[in-house]
């Protein structure tokens, strides 16, 4: 089970395992933001949020709401045009409204792992959150970890917000439809114009 720590000062990384930081940074989540999707911490050369080769998310979204989000995960997969392609999904999110971010501000993970039971050590990354969750922020935390790491967040930064778990590794793709239709139905996110 991976350990929340306060910071990695003490603490040896075992051979096979890394240290990594979080994407936040390029995070285009706000106060406005109507749908954030928060999971633990982007694996190592992924180049942008849900962009590595196997993950679903942005079919799911692009399935919901019309977007081209998929062909964009493509370009970022090519270092000649990656910095486009993660520049265009960003204009997309903002678009929508939509937003990413990971509760791990770093981690020790096993190499080239993206799954959570490979983490050893990780940090929450509060300040991301404070003041980019508004009041009607529809939020979904896609594994059990992600969401152990929003309510620590949440509880820390007192934000009233709760969020809705709808699991990236087992989900499938119905589930993830219907949480964003019903997202969409309680008026936080209307496809082709912002709120």
């Amino acid at each position: 089970m991976p350990k929340l720590v306060r910071n990695f000062r003490h603490l040896t990384i075992p051979l096979g395992y890394n240290k990594t930081k979080s994407l936040n940074s390029q995070s285009v989540a706000n106060s406005g933001t109507k749908l954030l999707i928060v999971g633990t911490i982007t694996p190592p050369g992924a180049g942008y949020f849900y962009c590595s080769k196997y993950n679903r998310i942005f079919g799911y979204l692009d399935e919901r709401f019309g977007t081209d989000l998929k062909s964009k995960k493509l370009e970022v997969a090519d270092p000649g045009t990656r910095e486009k392609g993660i520049d265009d999904i960003k204009r997309i999110l903002r678009d929508k409204n939509i937003a990413f971010l990971d509760v791990m501000k770093e981690a020790i993970r096993k190499n080239k792992s993206p799954s959570d039971k490979d983490i050893l050590y990780y940090t929450l990354d509060y300040g991301s959150f404070e003041k980019k969750i508004g009041e009607g922020t529809i939020i979904i935390v896609n594994s059990r970890l992600a969401e152990e790491g929003f309510v620590n967040i949440a509880q820390s930064l007192k934000l009233e917000n709760k969020a809705e778990y709808v699991p990236q590794r087992g989900g499938t793709k119905k589930l993830w439809v219907q949480t964003l239709e019903e997202a969409y139905f309680r008026g936080a996110l209307i496809p082709g114009r912002q709120i």
